[in-house]
């Protein structure tokens, strides 16, 4: 094993996006000033974020080894490069790093720190095999970081909800996305997934529908004067490339197709991160 391999284990790029999601949230809700009045909040904000998604990616990969040995041989536990007994440690230790972080924040952000962190479990543990029910619960998972920023310093806001709704929509089309690309694999283990259930032509357009929705609400906060020049800017380049992911899904619904419009869609989402973070500019 190396720390690559531990690395892969809990996809240190997704992590990394939910801890920044977090900053980027507290920064949308109070403008630059957070970091002068907040540091430390943001610091363990950061923290909670990013040791929670690494905590569920291991988890992931726990509960998934049977079925990544058809979809993803190549993966830590599959390939026999990680220990489940490894993985199970990384969890927990990883978990109680988060949760405790929250913690230190304020009861609020421990209990939503904690939702996230037990339905999260849930699905990786239950829910997966449920399909779509179980896709939402990653797309809430997902979403919860910018939320879970606007209130490390008690400021939800309009402008919070709509840039929520939009990571929501987005990730939901996506997680559709990868059950394409999983789609032998999750029938040989009878996980529902659309993909599974109606097709992948199907699950392709309802992929598509729920991106380009996202999409669509993009110039919102723009046209409502909650977001700057700066936001229509980047939100642009984020609209291309989602636009672009949806193209490559509904030309062929193979495997190659969808695991290149699911890389470029979590391309798309980092950037639209910096969108959200620019919009106060």
């Amino acid at each position: 094993m190396s720390l690559k391999d531990y690395l892969s284990l809990i996809r240190i790029q997704n992590s990394m996006m939910m801890g920044i999601a977090v900053i980027v949230g507290s920064v949308i809700a109070g403008g630059t000033s957070v970091f002068h009045a907040n540091l430390y909040a943001l610091t363990l904000g950061f923290s909670t974020g990013f040791f929670l998604t690494a905590a569920s990616m291991a988890l992931n990969d726990i509960y998934d080894i049977e079925i990544d040995k058809i979809n993803a041989p190549q993966r830590p536990l599959p390939s026999g490069r990680i220990s489940i007994r490894d993985a199970w440690a990384i969890f927990i230790i990883l978990s109680v790093i988060g949760l405790f972080s929250s913690l230190f924040i304020s009861k609020l952000s421990f209990a939503i720190a904690f939702t996230s962190w037990a339905l999260s479990t849930l699905y990786n543990a239950r829910l997966k095999r449920t399909g779509l029910p179980g896709n939402m619960i990653v797309s809430y998972n997902v979403m919860i970081p910018i939320l879970f920023g606007a209130a490390i310093i008690n400021q939800l806001s309009y402008r919070i909800a709509i840039f929520s709704v939009m990571i929501f929509l987005a990730c939901l089309g996506r997680e559709i996305v990868k059950g394409i690309a999983d789609v032998e694999g999750d029938k040989q283990k009878d996980i529902k997934t659309l993909a599974v259930m109606k097709g992948e032509r199907k699950a392709s357009i309802v992929a598509s529908l729920l991106v380009l929705t996202a999409v669509g609400l993009s110039p919102v906060p723009y046209l409502s004067g909650i977001a700057s020049a700066y936001y229509l800017i980047t939100v642009a380049i984020t609209d291309l490339l989602f636009i672009y992911s949806v193209v490559i899904i509904m030309r062929a619904q193979d495997k190659g197709s969808a695991l290149k419009s699911k890389k470029i869609m979590l391309l798309a989402m980092a950037l639209g991160l910096l969108a959200f973070l620019v919009s106060n500019i």
